[in-house]
């Protein structure tokens, strides 16, 4: 048996979908059960306790994150350390998610951040992930953390819907082009997360998975116009203009170069990520398909 939490959520879809169709007993809940409430959690947890417990519950809300403190860290925190400690006590193991905002950005271009890299976050949202991150060590050894980055899917609030929204409203959009990391399909990191808990010798510790490559948002954003046009998702090309960070300010402090280091993920269970462009064509054109739209229209 596996519990799932955060189901309904942009990632949380996509991992039981995978866990569905790999044929694993699943158990999942979203926010009927309120995981920063012990007692409300317990009452949540299936019937028969879990072989492993996959957290893809989080307050995500960056930005506003700063004003809404306590809700970032009673979700991205006190749930985690309530989530570590019933697996302690009913003896599953744990995946937990997190991210690249952990980390400061402040390594040079091209330097990715590996798993032991010291973290230092520099927004409310990033440090009750941190926190979250330490929680999760202290209460539960067989426990596995995976940062990610840059997260999308073809469901949920993401860059890529939202991009793609503007691009049809609008007739120009700017986009900062000096934050560096790389775009990573929610669908790609499911599929990875299955793989880690099937592997013989349960993994544990801190794993990064991204999609592979480095980009700015700027050329992702880019990107995402070229292949939807190609797709017929949007009507016509729009400008886009890259700006500097400090001519597009935003509440919480964003990391100028987040890329993730995955070279744990591939060389010790065999999972290579694919390259962000190749990944985000894919979910491009499953949305055209969902839309019922032929290629070149």
């Amino acid at each position: 048996m596996i519990w799932l939490t955060g189901s309904q959520g942009m990632l949380g879809r996509l991992v039981a979908a995978e866990l569905t169709a790999a044929g694993l007993p699943l158990h999942a809940t979203d926010r009927e059960v309120d995981l920063t409430d012990h007692r409300a959690l317990a009452a949540g947890a299936p019937p028969e306790a879990p072989a492993w417990v996959i957290n893809c519950a989080a307050y995500t809300a960056v930005d506003r994150a700063e004003s809404e403190r306590e809700a970032a860290w009673a979700l991205n925190c006190d749930a985690v350390a309530h989530l570590a400690r019933y697996c302690s006590t009913v003896g599953a193991r744990m995946v937990h998610i997190s991210t690249d905002y952990v980390f400061d950005g402040q390594r040079p271009h091209g330097e990715g951040y590996h798993e032991a890299a010291p973290v230092n976050p520099q927004s409310v949202y990033g440090r009750s992930k941190a926190a979250g991150e330490g929680a999760l060590r202290e209460e539960l050894a067989a426990h596995l953390i995976i940062r990610t980055a840059w997260l999308y899917a073809e469901h949920g609030h993401n860059f890529l819907l939202t991009m793609l929204r503007l691009l049809a409203q609008r007739q120009e959009l700017t986009v900062v082009n000096d934050q560096h990391g790389c775009p990573t399909y929610a669908r790609d990191l499911a599929g990875a997360i299955v793989q880690l808990i099937s592997c013989l010798e349960p993994p544990t510790g801190t794993v990064h998975f991204t999609n592979a490559g480095v980009t700015t948002w700027y050329d992702y954003a880019c990107r995402i116009q070229r292949s939807a046009l190609e797709l017929g998702l949007l009507p016509a090309a729009r400008t886009i203009a890259p700006v500097s960070s400090d001519q597009y300010p935003t509440a919480a402090q964003r990391p100028a170069c987040s890329v993730l280091e995955c070279r744990r993920i591939r060389e010790q269970y065999a999972i290579t990520p694919r390259a962000w462009q190749q990944a985000l064509d894919d979910c491009l054109a499953r949305l055209a398909a969902a839309s019922n739209i032929s290629p070149g229209r």
